[in-house]
């Protein structure tokens, strides 16, 4: 198992300061894949901090740890569990590219790319911007997507058991690499939507009634396509070129991506086999939301 994979399901109470000499809010810190992700006492999302980019500033008082982002924002945590686990995987991230210039913005290559952008149409803008996308910020933008369905439609299911079947479900379906699977209350069913990253989301009348072979299928469809690239085309063109010369998408551009994931209809039966889960624990699948 890689340092990762040991360490995605860790949680721990920090500090958070939104800016210098603001009030510190107690927040749950979850470890995400490339992210941490902050929510208060009440799940309700916060942000999220790129995991090359969280710098150790030193420690308090009390000996916890201090963690400080260019934006001005500091976060202390106490948990040795978590600390360790931020030290050993940021180690191995590349630092974050926010705000990567491709192209020079100067005033004679900005007339050309635009001049290259009416010859050769939106098309080629959005295959560009495609091409551009590292894994480590597909994953970031993923977590980005996440939050913002979180925002709109409430928490991820949890339940150690149904946990547990979803963790059997997504080593069957990727025994190097499993899946991030998370179920959510989204009001209709099937829903199957992959993210950037490798983060699949199932609608809760599916997980918790569809048969195991179906829930397999379903997901396994859901891997089977390009997330960046529908995450691309949903975005548009005018996004897609704002991104080959910033190397960013705006929150309202997550936003409308991530919700239209969801709305996505199923890939025909047949683009995926159902792979071979074994027993999965039913009753645990059921009661995962409560």
């Amino acid at each position: 198992m890689t340092a990762l994979g040991r360490y995605e399901r860790l949680e721990a109470v920090g500090l958070w300061r939104e800016a210098p000499g603001a009030d510190p809010r107690e927040v749950v810190v979850s470890f995400g894949r490339t992210t941490l992700l902050l929510t208060d006492i009440a799940e309700r999302p916060l942000g999220h901090w790129a995991l090359a980019g969280v710098a150790p500033i030193g420690e308090d008082a009390d000996g916890a740890t201090v963690y400080a982002m260019s934006a001005g924002e500091t976060l202390t945590i106490r948990d040795r569990d978590m600390v360790a686990a931020i030290e050993a995987v940021r180690r191995r991230l590349p630092e974050p590219r926010r705000r990567r210039r491709r192209i020079p913005a100067g005033p004679i290559l900005a007339l050309a790319l635009l001049a290259a952008a009416i010859v050769a149409g939106p098309r080629l803008i959005r295959a560009a911007a495609v091409r551009l996308i590292p894994p480590e910020q597909a994953e970031e933008i993923g977590d980005r997507m996440l939050i913002a369905l979180i925002e709109a439609h409430g928490p991820t299911c949890a339940g150690p058991r149904g946990e547990q079947a979803l963790g059997r479900l997504a080593a069957a379906l990727g025994p190097e690499t499993p899946p991030r699977l998370r179920v959510m209350e989204f009001g209709r069913a099937p829903v199957f939507a992959a993210l950037p990253g490798g983060t699949v989301l199932i609608d809760r009348m599916t997980a918790t009634a569809a048969p195991p072979a179906d829930l397999a299928r379903g997901t396994a469809q859901a891997l089977a396509g390009d997330p960046v690239r529908a995450l691309v085309e949903d975005a548009g063109t005018f996004a897609a070129l704002r991104y080959v010369f910033t190397g960013h998408f705006d929150e309202r551009t997550i936003a409308h991506a991530a919700k239209a994931a969801v709305a996505r209809p199923p890939a025909p039966a047949a683009a995926a086999p159902s792979p071979e889960i074994g027993e999965i624990d039913r009753q645990g699948l059921r009661d995962i939301c409560g």
